[in-house]
């Protein structure tokens, strides 16, 4: 008997919807992760490719975010449970 959790996986991979289902799963923790005054500043967020691209409206922030690009995904990642974002893109 299959556990729920690999029914629901298959599902999602199934119908291609594995993509969406992590970027929802990231923009939810956003908040979480990287705390209120940075979702401030932050105009959106979407995965493509393997990669989290995300906006913000500060140039200091996006230079910090930047620069903690691999800390980040690193935290995304754990939250995550899986290797589920490859790069960071900061615009």
């Amino acid at each position: 008997m299959e556990k729920l959790k690999d029914v629901l996986r298959e599902m999602l991979q199934y119908y291609r919807l594995t993509g969406r289902w992590q970027e929802e799963r990231i923009r939810k923790a956003w908040t979480g992760l990287m705390g209120p005054v940075v979702t401030k500043y932050t105009r959106s967020l979407h995965v493509m490719d393997r990669k989290l691209i995300v906006r913000v409206d500060s140039a200091p922030l996006r230079q910090e975010l930047s620069l903690n690009r691999e800390h980040i995904l690193q935290r995304i990642n754990a939250h995550l449970g899986e290797s589920a974002v490859d790069e960071l893109i900061v615009r």
